[in-house]
């Protein structure tokens, strides 16, 4: 176990949690304009209030060489980073579509941990620490995990 480490979290990026905001205050706007029926509104709007609770609930602390997953503010998984065998970095591409990339965030959407066991940990690629390093490069770089880059290409349905 690594005890160099300082308690470090690697949060969402904050610009995914205001996308969520502008569609609740865009179906807002449009209820009062044209008029949605109002069921349909309350289950828009909780749907994006537990969409934001998990974005915001969803994070990964490292402390003392353990990586520890939270879910809904609850712990879902603990790693040792010592038995983490291999990090592969996962890119979604979809054929069909245009992608625009908004500000600084990672290039990939994924990391998939593969442990000494042969058990696999899926991260999103969206936590960032405070550097504004995703977990999967901060790792890499930190405690020279081998990183693996991979591309999925998905069809888009038209």
């Amino acid at each position: 176990m690594r005890s160099g480490d300082s308690k470090l979290e690697f949060n969402f990026k904050k610009a995914l949690i205001i996308y969520p905001l502008i569609f609740l205050f865009f179906l807002v706007i449009v209820h009062f304009m044209i008029g949605i029926n109002k069921p349909i509104l309350i289950l828009f709007v909780v749907f994006f209030i537990i969409s934001m609770l998990y974005m915001k609930g969803y994070y990964w602390k490292l402390h003392g060489g353990l990586l520890t997953k939270y879910i809904f503010f609850c712990k879902s998984s603990e790693i040792n980073v010592d038995k983490i065998k291999q990090i592969t970095s996962v890119k979604i591409e979809k054929i069909g579509t245009v992608t625009f990339r908004l500000g600084k965030g990672p290039a990939e959407d994924e990391y998939i941990f593969l442990l000494r066991d042969g058990n696999e940990i899926k991260s999103y690629a969206h936590c960032l620490n405070r550097d504004g390093k995703s977990i999967g490069r901060y790792l890499k770089e930190k405690y020279k995990i081998r990183l693996v880059e991979k591309t999925k290409y998905k069809l888009n349905n038209i």
